[in-house]
C-alpha cells in the first residue's frame, strides 16, 4: 500500500492537470474575496454589512466537478497505458489499488480545498475581517465539507476504477454532476419556497436535498444560506459518510472481481 500511495502522490505532483485545478481554485478565492468586498461597498450605503461567511466555503460549489475532472482523467490513465494491469501482474492486491486511488483522490480534492481557504482567507480577510461564526460552527461545517470530499471522491473513484475508458469514465462523471447540481439548485428553490414544513413532500424533498452529495454542496456554497442549523450540518455529513461507505464497498468489490485485460 506504501508503494502505491508514493507512487501516485509522484505522479500527482507531476500532474499538469491537478496543478491547473489549484490555479482554479486560487483564482475562485481571489474572485470570491473581491466580490463579496465589492457587495460590501455597494451594500454599507443601505446599513446592510457583508461579511467573509457569505463566501468562505465557496470551495463546496466547485470541488464536485474538479473531482470528477480529477479522477477520471488521472485515474483512466492507469487503464490507458497499462499500468493498472502492471500493478496486478507485480503482486499487489486489487483492493489495496483500489484503495490507494481512493485515498490519492481524497486528498487531492482536500488540497483543492484548502488552496481556496488560504486564498480567500489571505486576500479576504484584510477587506471584511474573518468570518464571524464561532469557530464551533467553523469547525464543524469543515468536517461536513471534509465528509462532502470523500462522498464525492468515492463516488467518482468507483466510475473511474469500474470505467476502461477515461474519457467515457470523464462524460459519465461530469454529466452526472452536472445533472445532479441542477437538480439540487432546484430542490434548493424548492424547500424554500414551500410553507408547509410538515408535509411528506417538503421532508422528501429536504431530506434529498441534504442526501445528495450536490445538494449539499449547494447548500453549503449557498451565499443566502450560509448560516446552517448544527442539527442539519450533522445530518449531512452523516449522508456522506454513508455514501462513501457504500460506494467504496461496491466499487472496491466490482474492481476485485474485474478482469485486467
Amino acid at each position: 500500500m506504501r508503494n502505491l500511495l508514493f507512487s501516485n502522490f509522484f505522479r500527482l505532483s507531476r500532474s499538469k492537470l491537478f496543478r491547473g485545478e489549484i490555479i482554479v481554485m486560487i483564482f475562485s478565492g481571489i474572485i470570491a474575496a473581491l466580490g463579496a468586498f465589492a457587495q460590501y461597498k455597494i451594500h454599507l450605503a443601505y446599513g446592510k454589512i457583508i461579511t467573509l461567511d457569505k463566501v468562505f466555503y465557496g470551495y463546496s460549489l466547485l470541488i464536485g466537478i474538479l473531482t470528477a475532472i480529477l479522477s477520471s482523467l488521472f485515474l483512466g490513465k492507469e487503464y490507458s497505458d497499462g499500468t493498472m494491469r502492471n500493478k496486478v501482474i507485480c503482486g499487489h492486491r486489487k483492493i489495496n489499488i483500489y484503495f490507494s486511488n481512493l485515498i490519492t483522490i481524497i486528498i487531492a480534492a482536500l488540497l483543492l480545498c484548502a488552496a481556496y481557504l488560504v486564498t480567500i482567507t489571505v486576500v479576504g480577510t484584510p477587506l471584511l475581517g474573518f468570518v464571524t461564526q464561532s469557530y464551533d460552527a467553523i469547525l464543524l461545517k469543515l468536517l461536513g465539507s471534509i465528509a462532502l470530499v470523500i462522498a464525492f471522491s468515492s463516488i467518482f473513484t468507483l466510475i473511474s476504477m469500474v470505467c476502461v475508458d477515461k474519457t467515457v469514465s470523464a462524460i459519465i462523471s461530469v454529466l452526472g454532476v452536472a445533472i445532479f447540481t441542477i437538480i439540487a439548485w432546484h430542490l434548493n428553490d424548492y424547500t424554500d419556497w414551500l410553507d408547509s414544513p410538515g408535509t411528506p413532500v417538503y421532508l422528501c424533498l429536504t431530506f434529498l436535498h441534504s442526501f445528495l452529495p450536490t445538494g449539499q454542496a449547494v447548500q453549503y456554497g449557498d451565499i443566502d444560506n450560509y448560516a446552517l442549523p448544527i442539527t442539519h450540518i450533522w445530518e449531512m455529513l452523516l449522508s456522506s459518510l454513508f455514501v462513501a461507505t457504500v460506494t467504496t464497498a461496491i466499487g472496491s468489490r466490482i474492481f476485485r472481481k474485474k478482469d485486467l485485460k
